[in-house]
């Protein structure tokens, strides 16, 4: 990597700089309203590229301009901030020989502009040549992602810029169409969304909002007795998101940016090589012009384009269908969701395709389902078996007269069961509509749980320091329940409950099994977390049930997986 004197060098483009008054007008579209501390620090990823220099110098300006100017931070951010500031991070893959002393220049110039920066080492596994690896390069980006979400959690950012351009955006959408994507696959990366590959990281993913709200949840604590005053666990908030403020900036802008603000870049030659990366590979073919007029930038650029617009109206109809639905209950500590689907032909506008009403109704499934499901993800692919039981009318070959009854089905590990009269009124205490859904997680098998390599068997050793125990790092259990436990005694298992642990639960209380089984119906109850003890049931701590009180020092914290319910109306009420 090489410093490129950017006031030396002349551009035969026509291209122009990126002002910081055009800069904070996108910054401000993109981070107005966000949540935070009085004092906000925004994170950089930057790799020291002219892009990621273009964005730090932008972001100096901006730090500059907002320590005396009060309407620029409200805004960018509301005027809930006294000032704005921001913290750089540079990552150093550590795959090139001076890599370090590299990421040692880029550092310099950065805190010379007065932004404070970290540089970061990835770790890779011991024994391993990374760039032999078939994966390399997935495997830098996810453990890029987890080095920088771990940094902002650490930090106490939870807003990070990244300096992807138009360019970039292009390379994307072709790269998706070298790989197979059609249709809305071929949308561009999103102005924002979670970080990605940091699944099941507490703090980084999806969580960590709810230490923000400690003096609400709790005076003290928030341990199981509190817990056990709500109907509901809490529901976890936060998380670190990503921003692209420059997508829609080119890269030939971006360098005259640089240029106008005198601003050094570092060239990676790497980059350069169509052999290491496929982005390279591409980026390669621009270069030589060996790509059809029909896949230049503004025609691929044109494509994501039109493919935001339609998910954009996708994303509304499905709004509008999930409000129609008629949840009838839903519980976090159990899992269970009762359900009655929408009409999907009445509830759309005619105007509708067949093929645009069953995707619709795919997306409706799969929102319901993601509640409940322990799995990251649910493809709508995998979805069509399930649509024809759902939504039978949405099959062209539908006949009212020959339709079967519902029956229940595993999909995307969610159990469904059409419930009968009876069960709806125990569990729901409403016993209207015919045809009402039963939602849970559906039963792991005994391969499953016996599996070495399954998470759903975690052992906790107890704490070193038995006399002032402290709290574990939390764990994403099962993919639904955020736990963590204190220990001073033996090792604690957190599994899945058996029929030996109801046995004991019978025991130690026939009011607690009564209330259990109305609670969790059938074989339900077996997807339930259960703490053991030297096999002997220590509590149910979804349900903030101590059953055994022989391990008085044995606490827990449990949080249910983020839920987004915003938008969907009617579904509140249920929480």
């Amino acid at each position: 990597m090489s410093a490129a004197k950017n006031v030396l060098q002349a551009s035969t483009l026509k291209t122009s700089h990126l002002t910081s008054t055009a800069f904070i007008s996108k910054l401000s579209g993109l981070l107005k309203g966000h949540h935070g501390p009085r004092k906000e620090t925004i994170g950089l990823a930057i790799s020291g590229g002219v892009d990621s220099m273009a964005l730090a110098v932008l972001c100096s300006k901006v730090k500059e301009k907002a320590k005396t100017d009060a309407t620029l931070r409200q805004s960018i951010l509301g005027n809930r901030f006294s000032r704005i500031d921001f913290q750089a991070f540079v990552v150093d893959h550590g795959v090139r020989q001076g890599s370090d002393i590299e990421a040692s220049s880029v550092a310099k110039v950065l805190v010379e502009r007065d932004i404070p920066t970290r540089i970061l080492k990835i770790t890779w596994p011991d024994g391993e040549t990374p760039t032999d690896m078939s994966n390399f390069e997935s495997l830098a980006r996810k453990y890029r992602y987890q080095t920088l979400g771990r940094a902002c959690r650490d930090s106490g950012i939870t807003s990070l810029l990244l300096a992807h351009h138009q360019d970039d955006q292009a390379e994307t959408v072709l790269m998706r169409l070298v790989n197979g994507h059609r249709q809305l696959g071929l949308r561009g990366m999103k102005s924002e969304s979670a970080i990605p590959e940091c699944y099941g990281i507490h703090g980084v993913h999806e969580s960590g909002g709810l230490e923000n709200l400690h003096e609400k949840i709790s005076s003290s604590k928030c341990d199981v007795k509190v817990a056990a005053l709500r109907d509901q666990l809490y529901a976890e908030t936060g998380g670190i998101k990503i921003f692209r403020p420059l997508l829609d900036v080119s890269k030939e802008d971006l360098i005259a940016t640089c240029r106008s603000e005198e601003m050094t870049w570092f060239e990676d030659h790497t980059n350069k090589d169509p052999t290491l990366t496929s982005r390279n590979a591409i980026r390669h073919l621009y270069k030589i012009n060996a790509l059809p007029a029909a896949l230049t930038k503004s025609a691929l650029l044109g494509l994501a384009q039109r493919c935001e617009k339609r998910i954009s109206d996708y994303q509304k109809a499905t709004r509008h269908l999930l409000s129609k639905c008629n949840v009838q209950y839903f519980n976090n500590r159990t899992g269970i969701l009762s359900i009655r689907f929408l009409d999907i032909n009445s509830s759309t506008n005619k105007s509708r395709s067949a093929l645009e009403r069953r995707f619709l109704a795919t997306k409706v499934l799969q929102y319901y389902m993601m509640l409940v499901t322990p799995l990251a993800q649910i493809p709508i692919s995998t979805l069509s078996s399930a649509i024809k039981q759902i939504f039978p009318t949405l099959d062209l070959d539908y006949e009212p007269k020959n339709s079967a009854p519902p029956v229940a089905f595993n999909i995307g590990s969610v159990q469904f069961q059409p419930q009968s009269e009876r069960q709806r009124t125990s569990i729901s205490q409403n016993n209207t509509q015919k045809t009402v859904w039963l939602l849970s997680r559906q039963l792991p098998s005994q391969a499953q749980i016996k599996s070495l390599n399954s998470n759903l068997t975690i052992t906790f050793p107890p704490c070193t320091n038995i006399t002032s125990p402290t709290w574990t790092p939390w764990i994403l259990y099962d993919g639904r329940f955020w736990i963590r436990i204190k220990n001073g005694t033996s090792p604690l298992t957190l599994r899945l409950v058996t029929e030996s642990d109801m046995s004991q639960i019978q025991s130690h209380s026939h009011k607690n099994s009564e209330k259990l089984k109305g609670l969790v119906p059938g074989k339900i109850r077996f997807t339930l977390p259960v703490l053991v003890l030297r096999d002997e049931v220590v509590g149910l701590p979804t349900l903030g049930w101590r059953i055994s009180h022989r391990f008085h020092e044995v606490e827990w914290e449990v949080r249910y997986k983020k839920l987004y319910t915003e938008g969907v109306e009617g579904f509140e009420k249920t929480l």
